[in-house]
């Protein structure tokens, strides 16, 4: 199994949302089952995102961008894994644009748990600096790994157009495979294009592709679909 993940970050509107949506349905891409295509939005968008993809079936499974670590209650603000339990399947947690905010490795472990919890997928996002230190609290908190996505970011490639040597992700995925010690899938993200998204996925040790950009246009993103089919 292959995964491809498009990270929409803090762009489009439910108008806008909606119009690449029906975009999306009319290119009718093919959806091989052997590929998990899977949209994360930002929270406003996933109701109508939901409401979309069960009247135009296609195989398209939604994720959310991140999660509260607290559970329902007197939190103001923040959204809950029981909230999104009704409108996604997947949710990223650590990604390093969270980081750089402050977040840290035991929160992105209680938001792991708050997700299992709820059935809800974890994409968990990874990098040198602190994997071990990721790695630990996940177990600390005795969590289920196998069933994870678990995806490699390094901070240097996101946003840059300066994506990391393909020998090297290998390298990395295989190292959080010997961490983790399970066969969890690992995606790779930091400035995957058309022209190298291949290169990666060949690789014995990644599993898929975690992109930003690349999924603000619905034409780059069906290229994507089509390439890793």
């Amino acid at each position: 199994m292959r995964y491809l993940v498009g990270n929409w970050k803090s762009h489009y509107t439910i108008t806008q949302a909606t119009a690449w949506l029906t975009l999306l349905d009319k290119a009718s891409p093919h959806f091989n089952p052997e590929l998990k295509v899977i949209l994360s939005l930002p929270f406003t968008d996933l109701p109508e995102a939901n409401r979309f993809i069960n009247q135009h079936p296609s195989g398209l499974q939604l994720a959310a961008q991140d999660v509260s670590a607290f559970p329902e209650g007197q939190h103001t603000g923040e959204v809950t894994a029981q909230m999104l339990s009704e409108l996604v399947s997947y949710c990223i947690i650590g990604h390093s644009e969270r980081r750089r905010m402050g977040e840290t490795s035991d929160q992105v472990a209680l938001k792991a748990r708050a997700l299992q919890q709820r059935s809800i997928t974890p994409i968990i996002c990874l990098d040198i600096p602190y994997l071990e230190e990721q790695v630990r609290e996940l177990f600390n908190l005795q969590l289920s790994l196998s069933t994870c996505l678990l995806a490699y970011e390094p901070q240097d490639s996101i946003g840059t157009d300066n994506p990391q040597d393909p020998a090297i992700v290998n390298n990395v995925a295989s190292q959080i495979s010997f961490l983790t010690g399970t066969d969890t899938p690992i995606l790779y993200g930091g400035s995957v294009t058309a022209q190298n998204c291949l290169d990666y996925v060949r690789q014995p040790s990644v599993a898929g592709l975690l992109v930003g950009g690349q999924s603000l246009s619905v034409n780059s993103f069906v290229n994507l679909i089509n390439l890793l089919s």
